[in-house]
């Protein structure tokens, strides 16, 4: 961790306009044009679970459990995250306690203590609130806020974290089950990172995305960026009300915004910061902090340079990417619905088979289960779907997955027998203008940090190529990881256990920003 930062230490959304085309393509080739005005009424914020931990406690037993795992060197990597912090954290108490018994000279050891330790615990509240669905009408969403219990040092909330939360494929997984999951999630290691620092008074925020937690009946619409943007921001609003109107709390008049996020919640991340950049005029966001930027990690900028990488390589290391890019669009983007597209008019039948899309329906697996069961469906159909063994990992080829018709046109733009045209067309355009680039000018003076593996083999560097294409280094920070071994799930640990509480203080003003291009060398998993 770095030693440069104490670490342990609206009423109304009013309507915004969406737009959607392709500039790239011909008038025939565009998406209708939607435009679309809500109105979202925020004084429905539901309060429906919270609960709070005492700072030590919760340390001493993230390094017991860290300490269990005992199976590489990325839980040693966490297990020493953790010690630091409760090293930090007792640095805390002991001048917490002195600064109380300073103040309170008559108060007997005993009484000072009991004080102490009241006021240095967290706590977590889980939210309902309106907001904008896919479809476009309201309903209700659910977000995480965790933040410590008094701000002892600082009354009150100087920096505000958006932590957008990485692909899940189970309900389980989501920051609204914070207090269920038993292993160290993004919002367990953020909240180590920004609250359980009392010198922070961070006010951390992490929405479930559309499709989980309280809306686990709909679709998710997997990468869909300005749904998800919109929702974000969305979920900011209404948790900064709660806190403040709700919850008695304020934030300082110089609080400023940051989000971060690893895989989908890099993309979401950008995507979010993104939306602020072009809507932050608008009448509902005039309240909210300073939004100062966003720090990202290999996160699919660009859905079809993913699509495009996985079918050049052919090799899908995630196999149930996919699956979860089609499903999202097949079900929710308007357009797709529109040209009546289905996941068997760009699947292999044997991909069909593995029963993935319905597996992915019941959001009770894991990306991991669901990567699973589809190899499982192999062993017992290899005349059915076959994958490749590469350093001892299993690996589907892509026109497992993809048909030849679907591969042949987003590769060359032509079209084999009997192919669906337009909705080849359709899934084409959509997969571009979910890309963070479109239609999109990066403005001047706007934080955009990225970290990237050179050899992700799940979300691919052709992401952080294409904005480093059209934006170039001057207008960004960017990151590249070059040495060790390269794993997505593995550099996601690095990324936020070694490298991103820098450049979030960075965004926030603590150190001189500068855009480029770097190179990270360290050690990751």
């Amino acid at each position: 961790m770095s030693n440069n930062k104490p670490w342990f230490v609206a009423a109304l959304l009013l309507g915004s306009v969406i737009v959607t085309g392709l500039t790239s393509c011909s008038d025939d080739d565009k998406p209708s044009v939607e435009i679309k005005e809500f109105t979202i009424d925020l004084s429905d914020i539901q309060l429906v679970d919270s609960g709070e931990f005492k700072n030590r406690v919760f340390l001493q037993e993230a390094i017991q459990q860290a300490s269990s795992d005992n199976d590489g060197q990325d839980h040693e990597e966490l297990l020493e995250f953790y010690r630091e912090a409760l090293r930090e954290q007792e640095d805390f108490e002991t001048r917490l306690f002195d600064s109380l018994q300073a103040a309170n000279p008559g108060n007997s050891v005993d009484a000072i203590a009991s004080q102490m330790y009241e006021d240095i615990s967290s706590g977590f509240h889980i939210l309902r609130h309106p907001g904008t669905l896919a479809d476009g009408s309201v309903g209700m969403l659910s977000t995480l806020i965790v933040f410590p219990k008094t701000f002892w040092i600082n009354a009150n909330a100087k920096k505000v974290i958006l932590g957008c939360h990485f692909t899940v494929t189970g309900d389980h997984e989501v920051p609204s089950k914070y207090k269920d999951l038993d292993y160290a999630s993004d919002a367990h290691v953020l909240t180590g990172e920004w609250v359980i620092p009392q010198a922070s008074a961070a006010l951390l925020i992490m929405p479930d995305y559309e499709g989980y937690g309280a809306t686990s009946d709909r679709s998710h619409p997997y990468l869909s960026r300005e749904v998800q943007a919109r929702q974000c921001m969305e979920s900011v609003v209404a948790a900064i009300k709660w806190f403040t109107d709700d919850h008695g709390m304020r934030l300082k008049d110089n609080c400023k915004m940051v989000s971060i996020g690893y895989s989908q919640g890099g993309a979401v991340s950008a995507a979010t910061y993104r939306f602020y950049l072009e809507h932050k005029s608008e009448p509902w966001l005039k309240d909210m902090p300073f939004y100062a930027g966003a720090v990202c990690g290999d996160g699919p900028y660009d859905p079809l340079a993913t699509v495009m990488t996985y079918i050049n390589t052919n090799k899908l290391y995630m196999p149930v990417a996919p699956a979860l890019v089609l499903k999202a669009l097949c079900d929710t983007d308007p357009d797709m619905i529109r040209a009546g597209c289905q996941y068997k008019d760009f699947c292999t039948e044997g991909f069909m088979n593995t029963g993935i899309f319905d597996r992915l329906a019941t959001k009770r697996s894991t990306t991991d289960m669901c990567d699973n069961a589809i190899f499982a469906y192999a062993d017992n159909h290899p005349d059915s779907l076959q994958y490749i063994t590469e350093n001892g990992r299993k690996v589907l080829p892509t026109n497992q997955a993809f048909n030849q018709a679907t591969i042949t046109y987003l590769n060359t733009g032509q079209l084999i027998r009997h192919a669906p045209e337009e909705k080849l067309r359709t899934l084409r355009n959509c997969l571009m203008k979910n890309s963070l680039l479109y239609n999109f000018t990066i403005p001047d003076g706007a934080k955009f940090t990225f970290f990237h593996s050179v050899d992700d083999e799940v979300v691919p560097f052709s992401n952080l190529q294409a904005l480093l294409n059209a934006w170039g280094d001057s207008n960004l920070k960017a990151y590249k990881y070059e040495t060790g071994t390269k794993t997505h799930v593995g550099t996601g640990r690095s990324f936020y256990l070694n490298y991103s509480d820098d450049y979030v203080f960075d965004i926030l003003g603590n150190y001189k920003w500068s855009s480029g291009t770097s190179t990270i060398t360290g050690k990751y998993y």
